[in-house]
């Protein structure tokens, strides 16, 4: 028994089988995924309304998308638990009480993002540079290449960084070099973990999402000529006006949100557990895997 994280993976992630548990787990156990997520839903609604209602002000946009972080962390701590200790020793409560680990966490999210963000911020404005003396038609190619590599930059990096969360929600001593140590060569598995795990949700979503602009959204008129998102001054106009529609447009879309991210939180759980051989132990101590090819 060791609290002591292993110095390198284990064992290289096997991305089926981490899918079908994840699955496997979320819809196995809907009444704890209601349970978990029925605060943190509740802040998401309220900070969703307030998004689109709240008079255009880039401050208060800012407020919003920090806040946003807030019920991602007390969701993530409670299903990343129920994942790893299973549902007994990680069952969730309605009102859970913020205590270290969920701090720590949102501090690691935050710190994560800024990398993420950081890096792909660099990669594009570096093509910017490099494209300043290039003519239009290479301009757009090399547009459309920065674009595309500072994405890939930006989830690699989230990947690689990805085992901290579920290490810090179940309160072990560990670290982001651990968790780049121990996703090294693993990051384009976890990529494709990530790519899988959301394709049929992210389907549904935007299926569901059309089916219920029709009918919560279907009196939205746009300016003609718009494509796409309407803007945001037109959303503020309607919502105000159409309360009802909008808030149960929202409750829909923001639940169905939350299953897709507590199949994701599963997955890098399973990952995590996978990869580094940690299990739970009686009296919170960890046994560690011993590697296999």
């Amino acid at each position: 028994m060791s609290h002591t994280p292993p110095p390198l993976a284990l064992r290289k992630l096997p991305v089926g089988a981490t899918f079908a548990e994840a699955y496997s787990l979320v819809f196995g156990r809907l009444d704890l995924l209601v349970k978990a997520a029925a605060f943190p839903y509740l802040i998401s609604t309220v900070l969703a309304v307030l998004s689109v209602t709240a008079p255009s002000n880039w401050v208060l946009a800012m407020i919003v998308v920090i806040l946003g972080f807030v019920p991602y962390t007390i969701f993530g701590v409670s299903w990343h638990r129920v994942t790893l200790l299973g549902p007994s020793a990680g069952a969730p409560s309605v009102t859970p009480a913020w205590e270290r680990r969920h701090s720590r966490f949102l501090g690691y999210a935050l710190a994560v993002t800024l990398i993420g963000y950081g890096l792909a911020i660099t990669i594009v404005l570096s093509g910017v540079l490099l494209a300043v003396p290039l003519g239009e038609s290479a301009q757009f190619i090399l547009a459309v290449a920065v674009v595309f590599g500072g994405s890939i930059v930006f989830f690699y990096m989230i990947m690689r960084l990805s085992f901290v969360f579920p290490a810090v929600a179940v309160d072990e001593t560990y670290r982001l070099s651990h968790a780049w140590t121990h996703t090294r060569g693993q990051g384009f598995r976890l990529i494709g973990l990530t790519i899988l795990t959301a394709v049929p949700m992210v389907a549904v979503s935007w299926v569901l999402g059309r089916i219920l602009g029709l009918v919560f959204l279907g009196d939205l008129t746009l300016p003609a000529g718009t494509e796409g998102a309407p803007p945001e001054a037109v959303m503020q106009d309607f919502a105000v006006g159409n309360t009802g529609s909008f808030i149960v447009f929202q409750l829909i879309m923001i639940a169905v949100n939350y299953l897709l991210t507590a199949l994701m939180v599963a997955a890098i759980s399973i990952a995590f557990r996978s990869c580094t051989g940690w299990v739970p132990a009686p009296g919170g101590a960890v046994i560690q895997g011993t590697p296999k090819d």
